[in-house]
């Protein structure tokens, strides 16, 4: 028997030995990592613990010492030895994260430890520990399709995915080997099954809707769909009208896509679905439970908010594991979550990412990716649906960005961005759309909230969207002012996710009388139906997405209408040029733009990608990408900046109070009660203090600071959003 242990004393008292979880996580990593890189993620399991054949770490498992770095002797016995650098990387990385390329270069002609910890061999060990490890049977059997990195998206991407399958298969061994308990498999959906209880789901949903505009749009999106399912994997992009019945016809894509080659060696493993907000969640996932029956049982939510994270015991447990490994069925989660895990270095994100492999990934409002990530993200998603990885993406908008125009910036090694569309333009989708007239007319002309409001009072059922929290605010309070006695709403990021939830669960949301006031928070996926919808001035996808909200069932013609606030102010700079290229493209039109003509939107981001101020990327996120420098890439590529914001935990019905010392518990409860806003304006209140060490948490103190009937947090000066 080895002499040579890796851990302590486990669930039955003995100690594992480094030939036990060498070979276990070597194999692991190799049946978990992409074909194409299984020698890679064998190399980096053989390895990645090479540095603990050493006296030093046999003293560290019986208390003697600390602080060591076990990490890099194998990483420099993979680059010295010219076995494989992506293996190297991740071999380093495995506990403490994905290093620059550079630093780790540097392991080639200087031995040491980037991290400044007590090396647990030395270079004069290097040979003995050699010995052990042949001693032990661990030899490399093959040999890497590549040894060299490739520093671009797609070879850093691959890093990332060898280093998903040696963190999984090392944390899953060695939670074994402590707790004796093995983690259970998601159950798998019987396609046919789930594809009979969609079918039943949409023939009911068609019964109400014969001999409409509506039901003859969503028909015709389902044929294409259907269609469209047969074809190769690799890219797909969805332009459909808003209330075109995109979730649907999405989900039969994924499930006919997925039957079509199910016969293949490896076949589809799951549906992920991907949105940017978290006001599509609750609306989707329940669209997607009712659609599927039984066969969503494992559906498996993934974001801030999920119902796991508000309860305790198993249920509790299995969404953590969940969570790690992204083994469901069917994943739903958001974009912050699902893409920044493509540009994460760290390796409590990464773990999960080898599951994405062999995946259907339904991407909504793919629009939502910020302009200066678009570059990036387009390399990363052309590099799932490459044959190595084995993914068919879906890109879905009712406004689809000319991306591909782009493609020849990718440089050298990027997989093609050639998406095939689901449902083409000659198809004539946006020409059944019959539903509004849009009136341009008030973007001459500035409009007061006083104004405005005896307009919309006038109407008695409107919903209209603003840019700002603070707008939002004013708007709402004219109203009050003006003397208006019916139901009167307002949503913004000022309240939190329970009151939002709450909100638009109200009787008054779906009929009769009905002022609404909101943020963009309501444009995409939130089930709202208004026969007259208010538009402030902002980007021309947004317009769109408002429009989306008015007469969405087709009930006569409904009217949007426009306007300029008497207070332009935007969101952000970027924000503001697109809503000032919007006006001018409205301009050069006539005055009028027919939001069902694709071609419009064509013009537009042409338009767009010419101006310096909302670039398509970030010149220092290139060079990192350039220089493989993994965790300048992560922090570059954020879709939310949080660096100025924090969290306020609110006294909103059902919230948790704050305990003296702060938990895990407490945090996961509290996200559902709490609000992000600005550093600056929190600090500058009268009723928050901070409440964690690092100040990213405060607390509202006084009851008058949150209005849970209507306003939500009260700030003096307020935070921006998107």
């Amino acid at each position: 028997m080895s002499d040579w242990m890796a851990h302590s004393a486990g669930w039955d008292g003995t100690w594992q030995t480094m030939r036990a979880h060498t070979s276990a996580v070597s194999e692991g990593a190799r049946e978990r990592a992409p074909s194409f890189l299984r020698e890679d993620a064998y190399l980096a399991g053989l390895f990645h613990d090479f540095g603990k054949y050493s006296p030093v770490f046999r003293m560290r498992l019986q208390g003697e010492a600390s602080g060591l770095d076990h990490w890099t002797p194998g990483a420099f016995a993979l680059l010295k030895n010219g076995l494989s650098e992506i293996s190297a990387l991740v071999v380093h990385g495995h506990h403490v994260g994905l290093a620059a390329f550079p630093q780790i270069d540097v392991l080639r002609h200087q031995y040491q430890s980037l991290e400044r910890r007590e090396l647990t061999l030395q270079l004069s060990d290097m040979k003995s520990a050699a010995l052990a490890m042949h001693g032990d049977g661990l030899v490399p059997s093959g040999s890497p399709a590549r040894t060299r990195l490739t520093k671009n998206v797609a070879g850093m991407l691959d890093v990332r995915f060898v280093t998903s399958a040696l963190v999984d298969a090392d944390h899953s061994d060695t939670a074994f080997h402590f707790t004796g308990v093995e983690r259970t498999n998601a159950r798998l959906f019987d396609i046919d099954k789930a594809l009979r209880n969609l079918q039943s789901t949409i023939r009911r949903k068609q019964k109400g809707q014969m001999a409409s505009t509506v039901g003859d749009l969503r028909l015709s999106l389902r044929n294409a769909a259907i269609k469209a399912a047969k074809g190769p994997r690799g890219l797909y992009a969805l332009e459909a009208p808003t209330g075109a019945g995109k979730t649907l016809a999405m989900l039969e894509f994924a499930l006919r896509h997925m039957k079509q080659h199910a016969g293949e060696k490896e076949a589809f493993r799951r549906i992920i679905v991907v949105l940017p907000f978290l006001s599509l969640l609750d609306e989707t996932v329940k669209e997607i439970r009712g659609a599927l029956g039984k066969e969503a049982a494992d559906l498996f939510e993934h974001h801030s908010v999920a119902p796991w994270r508000d309860v305790s015991g198993e249920e509790n447990m299995r969404g953590r594991e969940r969570a790690e490994d992204w083994t469901a069925p069917i994943v739903i989660t958001t974009s912050v979550q699902f893409l920044q895990t493509l540009f994460a270095n760290k390796t409590v994100p990464l773990r999960k990412l080898h599951s994405v492999a062999n995946s259907v990934i339904l991407m909504d409002e793919v629009q939502s990716v910020p302009r200066p990530l678009a570059l990036a993200t387009m390399r990363a998603l052309a590099r799932l649906a490459s044959p190595e990885y084995g993914c068919s993406v879906v890109l879905s908008t009712a406004t689809q960005p000319e991306w591909e125009a782009h493609a020849h910036r990718f440089g050298e090694g990027e997989s093609p961005f050639q998406p095939l569309a689901i449902a083409p333009r000659s198809l004539g989708l946006f020409d059944k759309i019959d539903r509004f007239t849009v009136d341009w007319s008030r973007t001459e002309k500035p409009i007061d909230w006083d104004a405005l409001a005896e307009e919309m009072i006038a109407e008695r059922r409107v919903l209209a969207i603003v840019n700002l929290k603070a707008h939002a605010r004013q708007l709402t309070e004219a109203i009050q002012n003006a003397g208006w006695e019916g139901p009167l709403l307002h949503l913004s990021t000022n309240l939190c996710p329970a009151h939002r939830k709450n909100m638009l669960e109200r009787s008054e949301v779906t009929a009769g009388d009905c002022l609404f006031v909101a943020t963009q928070c309501v444009e995409a996926g939130v089930n709202l139906d208004f026969p007259v919808v208010y538009r402030a001035v902002a980007p021309l996808e947004s317009i769109v997405q408002a429009a989306g909200r008015c007469n969405r069932h087709g009930n006569g013609r409904g009217q949007v209408r426009v306007f300029m606030p008497n207070e332009e102010r935007y969101p952000g700079k970027m924000y503001e040029s697109a809503s000032k290229e919007a006006l001018k493209w409205l301009q050069i039109n006539g005055g009028e733009l027919d939001l069902r003509d694709p071609a419009i939107f064509s013009g537009y981001y042409a338009r767009l990608d010419s101006l310096s101020d909302a670039p398509l990327t970030k010149q220092e996120l290139e060079e990192a990408i350039r220089t493989a420098d993994f965790p300048k890439v992560a922090e570059l590529y954020r879709l939310i900046d949080e660096q100025d914001v924090v969290h306020v935990a609110v006294p909103y019905e059902g919230a948790p109070d704050v305990p003296a010392v702060l938990t895990a518990e407490w945090f996961r409860k509290a996200q559902r009660f709490s609000v992000s806003a600005s550093r600056k304006a929190v600090q500058a209140s009268l009723w928050c203090r901070p409440i964690s060490e690092d100040r990213r948490w405060w607390q509202v103190t006084d009851p008058t600071g949150y209005d849970p009937d209507l306003l939500g947090l009260k700030l003096d000066a307020e935070l921006p959003i998107l």
